[in-house]
């Protein structure tokens, strides 16, 4: 509901009418519109401080209007309320340094579409702010919504290990079927993202290295109209891979062959996944912030109820205030009437300044608390993914090593037995048939897999003619060789999934060269690459988690004192002492008028 559906009530209805008081002429004409003009603060402030009406001090100290730079935005008290000088609810003014948010602009996009921009202002030379302006200049910003998204999404990418503050959530499905047409422009949406903005803009320009970084300069660039137009440029196209999983947390930029062969593990193979560090470190975590955020959806919903309700009882107030202006009128006790219906009045005007204190102070920073509990649940199922990965790749490395033993094995084997055939040192008969039978079923296997090839097919004596000793040594120094083991007129083919007690001597040797070759110069390699990366990881996410956490019980302790100071108790305190004091007063004028 907008101030504007009071219109009807501004004469009868309004309290501080002919007083000197900021809201004499009304709420609208106080706060502004969409096209007004900056406030007078200092006016609005002086006019506070000498008066000691019901709601002046509450609305003066929660909008912060002292030396406001905002361009404030037309306020609306329905399910979703919003709250005056919308950037300095969350971003405290007087920090110089940090760009933020001052309002928004309908503009033209690039496809000349009208679009709601938000306009970002900072003084030029100062922390990351563009230096392309002269130095101490204020200059603006024109960003999107979904340039938000687009730049959290690449932050998360290029600080794999940090808990990246979180951003307003999209339109939901009730909001666009109940204004299909102009929900884009819905000024409740606009005010609240531009306060949970400016919340993400100061927490990354708090953290040193992501507010240093080639992104955060480039989003903060004026020179920059539209942000499309610097995806397409260095750092956004430096990532390695397109994957988070295929890059290194360390250095996401730094291209390495080792990454070509790192498995993709599937989200569902987390579940029964199991280590030590898992267990010891990560799963308390996990558990700590999955029960904070059941808790914290509780009170998110507690609280939306309470505001809907308050707003239900201060529509009531609103009518029954404008009857018992109506009701003075025609009565002779039209004074008390109409000091009753003051009271009315000044109560659903406290019932606003709740409901405002109430959506900033409880309703937005549950919500910052909730979306940054998915983070940290995001970052560590990403840590985990990575786990499972080393996992995968280690039973990888394990089969192909056994797998190299027994074509090793083989070889041995098979050299050992001609060796001892042909020295003659065997005199068991029995000993020497098995082996000899044994000879010839190994060659009837042989036969069977070379049909075609003529120079792979031995003949019957051809197993104990003389070695190819060169073959073997190739094959051999292959494994150290990733060129010779590549090239060198080796090829492959079909060998991997060929069951070694069928192969030739001449597959023996290619499988040979292969796996070694690919064990020792990629496999490997990547193994220790990647349980550097794991190791690194557990370590950031680990303080960065904790330190988020923190946060998060600073924040619902702040929650906390703020209801019981300066929402729900200075609401009581406000009412009680109308219709306490005020109403021992019309009781005794009463009495005497008797």
């Amino acid at each position: 509901m907008n101030f504007g559906d009071y219109d009807e009530f501004n004469e009868d209805n309004n309290p501080f009418l002919g007083s000197a008081h900021f809201l004499s002429n009304g709420i609208d004409s106080t706060f502004g519109t969409e096209g007004s003009k900056k406030l007078n603060s200092k006016n609005t402030v002086e006019q506070g401080e000498n008066s000691s009406d019901l709601v002046s001090n509450t609305i003066n100290k929660d909008a912060n209007f002292k030396e406001s730079p905002i361009n404030p935005l037309p306020l609306h008290f329905d399910d979703d309320s919003n709250l005056k000088n919308i950037g300095d609810q969350v971003i405290d003014a007087q920090q110089e340094d940090y760009a933020k948010i001052i309002g928004y602009e309908a503009m033209q996009d690039s496809r000349n579409k009208r679009a709601v921009f938000y306009t970002i202002e900072g003084t030029s030379g100062k922390r990351n702010l563009s230096k392309s302006k002269d130095s101490g200049e204020l200059v603006k910003i024109h960003r999107r919504y979904s340039d938000f998204v687009s730049l959290r999404l690449y932050l998360v990418k290029f600080f794999q290990t940090k808990v990246i503050p979180p951003i307003p959530e999209r339109h939901s499905l009730g909001r666009l079927l109940r204004h299909p047409f102009g929900y884009t422009m819905d000024t409740q949406i606009i005010s609240r993202r531009i306060r949970l903005l400016n919340y993400f803009l100061k927490r990354v320009q708090e953290d040193h290295t992501i507010r240093e970084c080639q992104l955060m300069k480039k989003f903060l660039n004026p020179d920059i109209r539209y942000w499309f137009q610097a995806l397409e440029g260095p750092p956004f196209t430096s990532l390695s891979s397109k994957s988070i999983l295929l890059t290194s947390p360390r250095d996401p930029t730094t291209p390495s062959a080792y990454f070509s062969y790192l498995p993709l593990p599937k989200k569902n193979q987390t579940r029964h996944y199991k280590s030590s560090i898992e267990d010891t470190v990560f799963v308390p975590i996990e558990k700590k912030t999955i029960e904070m955020e059941k808790v914290v959806r509780r009170l998110e919903k507690a609280c939306n109820m309470m505001i809907r309700d308050f707003n239900e009882n201060r529509k009531e107030l609103i009518e029954m205030g404008g009857f018992f202006n109506i009701f003075s009128i025609v009565e002779d006790d039209h004074e008390i009437i109409e000091g009753f219906g003051d009271k009315v009045d000044m109560t659903f005007i406290n019932i606003e300044v709740l409901v405002n204190n109430l959506t900033c102070k409880v309703k937005e920073k549950l919500m910052i608390i909730r979306l940054t509990l998915q983070a940290i649940s995001q970052v560590l199922e990403f840590r985990k993914l990575k786990e499972v990965q080393h996992s995968v790749l280690e039973k990888t490395i394990i089969k192909k090593q056994m797998r190299l033993e027994g074509i090793m094995n083989c070889a041995l084997s098979e050299q050992r037995i001609n060796e001892v055939l042909r020295e003659g040192s065997i005199k068991s008969p029995s000993l020497s048939r098995a082996i000899s039978d044994l000879k010839v079923k190994r060659k009837a296997l042989r036969k069977l897999d070379e049909v075609g090839n003529q120079q792979s097919v031995e003949s019957n004596q051809g197993f104990a003619q003389k070695r190819d000793h060169s073959s073997w040594r190739k094959a051999v120094l292959a494994i150290d060789d990733p060129e010779l083991g590549e090239g060198g007129g080796i090829t492959t083919g079909s060998l991997q999934k060929k069951n070694i007690e069928s192969m030739s001597e001449r597959e023996l040797q290619i499988e040979l060269a292969r796996l070694g070759s690919e064990l020792n110069w990629k496999l490997i390699p990547c193994f220790e690459e990647l349980s550097e990366d794991i190791k690194y990881m557990s370590i950031e996410i680990e303080a960065n988690v904790n330190k988020e956490l923190w946060l998060i019980v600073k924040i619902l302790h702040e929650v906390s004192v703020n209801w019981k100071k300066e929402i729900y108790g200075l609401y009581s305190k406000k009412c009680g002492k109308v219709w306490s004091g005020d109403a021992a007063k019309d009781r005794n004028e009463y009495t005497s008028s008797k």
